[in-house]
């Protein structure tokens, strides 16, 4: 159960820094060019090191457990969600946000407005899709200490207890097709 609490919780606090940066670092929302590229720097830091890096970098300084795999997950994630939301961002049909501005709406309002109301269904698909493959990744972060099932799994392994590493597996299966189907059942409600 920890590994579905490390994918979940490292996916739903990763949406405000990922939300944040991606206005930054969309072309439609950016205030000015500086900040744009400001923006884009920490979103290609953070989706270029890996969450494993991330995590031992975590056990290292807070230890074993859970929490290292969760502020792993939070740190990549929010350079690909941020990076990902961005170009949803730029996608975005501009009609909506050209007649806001014709109407003098500010940035703030255009992208609360009109921005973001057009690409929420693709916002959603794109966390649905990270947070499945953030409980897979908890899964191999668990192997590096970060806790959950890849911890016992680990464990097992070292123990050569491979009756019991084969039902943690099996326990992992059953946990990813879960969240795949509660995943493309929400999918199916937004669209």
């Amino acid at each position: 159960m920890a590994t579905l609490w490390i994918g979940l919780l490292g996916t739903t606090l990763s949406v405000p820094f990922s939300l944040a940066l991606a206005l930054l670092a969309a072309r439609g929302t950016a205030p000015s060019t500086w900040v744009y590229q400001a923006a884009r720097s920490p979103l290609s830091f953070l989706r270029a090191v890996p969450d494993v890096v991330f995590a031992l970098v975590f056990v290292t300084a807070v230890g074993l457990g859970p929490f290292p795999g969760v502020l792993a997950l939070l740190c990549h994630n929010v350079g690909v969600m941020g990076k990902l939301w961005a170009e949803a961002l730029e996608d975005a049909d501009p009609g909506p946000a050209q007649v806001l501005r014709s109407a003098g709406a500010g940035r703030i309002q255009i992208a609360a407005h009109a921005l973001l109301p057009a690409v929420t269904p693709q916002l959603a698909g794109l966390l649905l899709y990270r947070l499945d493959v953030n409980v897979r990744s908890s899964l191999v972060l668990g192997l590096v200490g970060a806790g959950g099932i890849g911890f016992l799994i680990n464990q097992s392994i070292k123990l050569f207890q491979f009756d019991e590493m084969l039902t943690h597996i099996l326990v992992v299966l059953v946990l990813i097709v879960a969240v795949d189907r509660v995943s493309a059942a929400v999918r199916r409600r937004l669209t």
